[in-house]
C-alpha cells in the first residue's frame, strides 16, 4: 500500500507528537512577534536606528582612524587616519570624527 507512513517510536503515542508540534510551533511565533522592530511615538524605529535628519545628510571632513597593517607574518603596524569628505551619518557609521574648521584669524 503506497501512502503517507506514520514513523512511530516505541512507547511514544501521536498525542504527543500533536502536541510538540503546537508547542514549536507557539514558540516560533513568540520568538517572531519579540523580535519584531516596534515603532517609538515620534515614528522611529527603536532597535538602532535614528529618524532621518537633514544635518545627517551635510557633508562634512571626517576623520577616520587609521587601519591595522600586515606586512608578512612578523610586521604589525597602525596606518595613518584618513580625511574624507562624506556624509555626517556615514562618518559615524565608519568609526570617524569630524573635523574642526580651522579657526578664522582677526587679522
Amino acid at each position: 500500500m503506497l501512502g503517507p507512513q506514520t514513523i512511530q517510536h516505541p512507547g511514544l503515542s501521536c498525542r504527543w507528537y500533536a502536541w510538540v508540534t503546537r508547542i514549536v510551533i507557539v514558540v516560533a511565533a513568540l520568538t517572531f512577534v519579540a523580535c519584531a522592530t516596534r515603532q517609538n511615538n515620534d515614528g522611529a524605529a527603536s532597535i538602532g536606528q535614528r529618524p532621518n535628519r537633514v544635518s545627517d545628510r551635510a557633508v562634512v571632513d571626517c576623520v577616520l582612524p587609521g587601519q591595522i597593517r600586515q606586512l608578512g607574518s612578523q610586521l604589525t603596524y597602525l596606518s595613518a587616519p584618513r580625511v574624507i569628505e562624506t556624509s555626517v551619518s556615514d562618518c559615524e557609521i565608519r568609526g570617524g570624527s569630524q573635523q574642526q574648521p580651522p579657526a578664522a584669524s582677526a587679522e
